[in-house]
């Protein structure tokens, strides 16, 4: 419903591409993605895409002749099957995402793997389970991550928890640098960690592997925690 949206499928190995996403407003655009919900304006999401759940299919296509039983089967398929990333506001944009919810305006999700529907494929580098709420935040890579507020940012992170303005991190380029070598990048390579307040900083080494910072909490406004796991700022 709108003006100018696109419901956009290019990639012909996606047999279920374009299904079941819903569009209201205006010049948003889904593309090869499936199970997607926009509300807004000038909203996308791209390469969202999951397979609809094999045995659930099978129950909807057997369930066909009766209306009651076809929507019972419905319900059941759609927590296993389709991208089920939700955006709500402007400007936003979500990439190989799945499973993420997005509101607010110029926020930005990406992912670097995509999802396989493949027996026994290994989805937990999947950028999923995200939750963004605020203005122009960004997430990269990110699993189990909650962010509310604004400017905040987020990369190769896992169940970390961000609520407030202007949250970032510091990072060296090498173990062997004294400085850091850029401030207010990301928190990179964090895990099980919660910032709250505004202009927070963690300090990790960022050729260290993934969640190099674990259960790491800043409190309040201005704090900097350096490269110490198992930390606490306030």
């Amino acid at each position: 419903y709108g003006t100018v949206n696109v419901n956009n499928n290019t990639d012909t190995t996606k047999e279920f591409s374009g299904v079941a996403n819903s569009i209201v407003g205006q010049a948003n655009v889904t593309t090869d993605s499936n199970a997607a919900i926009i509300y807004g304006a000038g909203n996308t999401v791209k390469n969202s895409y999951r397979d609809i759940d094999k045995e659930k299919a099978k129950a909807i296509l057997n369930s066909t002749g009766n209306a009651e039983q076809l929507q019972k089967a419905l319900q059941d398929a759609i927590p296993t099957s389709g991208g089920q990333v939700m955006v709500m506001g402007g400007g936003n944009s979500v990439e190989k995402a799945y499973m993420t919810q997005v509101t607010g305006v110029g926020n930005k999700v990406t992912g670097t793997q995509t999802w396989s529907d493949e027996e026994k494929a290994d989805n937990s580098g999947v950028t999923q389970l995200n939750f963004i709420d605020g203005f122009y935040s960004s997430l990269e890579n990110g699993h189990n991550d909650y962010m509310i507020g604004a400017y905040n940012k987020l990369k190769d992170s896992d169940s970390t928890i961000i609520f407030g303005d202007n949250n970032g991190q510091k990072f060296f380029a090498s173990s062997n640098d004294s400085k850091p070598q850029k401030d207010n990048i990301n928190f990179v390579n964090v895990k099980d960690s919660i910032a709250i307040g505004s202009n927070n900083n963690f300090i990790s080494k960022a050729d260290k592997a993934h969640g190099s910072l674990e259960d790491v909490v800043a409190v309040g406004n201005n704090n900097t925690v350096r490269g110490s796991s198992h930390a606490i700022a306030i």
